[in-house]
């Protein structure tokens, strides 16, 4: 008595919500918890063989096929009781597993925008907000010994300043002379 009061209980939960089409993530939630519960959601799962084992196969595989189909049968009325008439129409001659594999790709995008719709508000909450930022494990490197010295000048080979300050090189530059470019001194 207990089972079939349980049973009426979860299948009053699939005939309070019908599949129209645009509730198929919930219908399809219920369906599973239905048959979760009478132990036959194994029949979504995968397809029923269309050939039956031969008569000579043991009794064991005769029984699990037989019952494989009993429940096969069982768990495509109750999907279609659960539809629209309009979705009855279309899926009434289809197998179990046809029929959910039809109906999760009509209806999968729509799912699909549906979860994105419910998220959308969570990635708006998070918008705007800065993730902190780690303190840095080792220390900034620190100058040690200050600013360089001017160093060995690149045109007339004396120290204490560069090319760009060599009184020589200012000249040279000023009277047209051609400077080489190849980095060697010349003497």
């Amino acid at each position: 008595m207990t089972t079939n009061t349980s049973n009426n209980i979860l299948q009053s939960i699939l005939d309070k919500e019908k599949l129209s089409g645009t509730n198929f993530l919930d219908w399809h939630r219920n369906l599973r918890i239905v048959l979760k519960h009478d132990r036959k959601l194994y029949v979504l799962e995968k397809p029923v063989p269309e050939e039956e084992p031969p008569s000579s196969a043991p009794k064991e595989e005769r029984d699990a096929y037989k019952k494989l189909v009993d429940d096969a049968n069982e768990t495509a009325c109750i999907m279609l009781a659960t539809m629209n008439s309009e979705l009855q129409k279309q899926h009434e001659n289809m197998a179990t597993f046809d029929m959910i594999k039809h109906l999760k790709m009509l209806y999968q995008e729509q799912a699909r925008h549906e979860r994105f719709e419910f998220q959308k508000p969570f990635f708006k909450a998070r918008k705007g907000k800065e993730v902190a930022k780690p303190k840095p494990t080792i220390a900034a490197l620190k100058p040690s010994g200050g600013i360089a010295k001017e160093g060995t000048c690149f045109h007339c080979g004396k120290t204490g300043h560069w090319k760009r300050n060599c009184p020589k090189y200012l000249e040279d530059k000023k009277n047209g002379v051609e400077t080489s470019t190849s980095g060697a001194k010349k003497e």
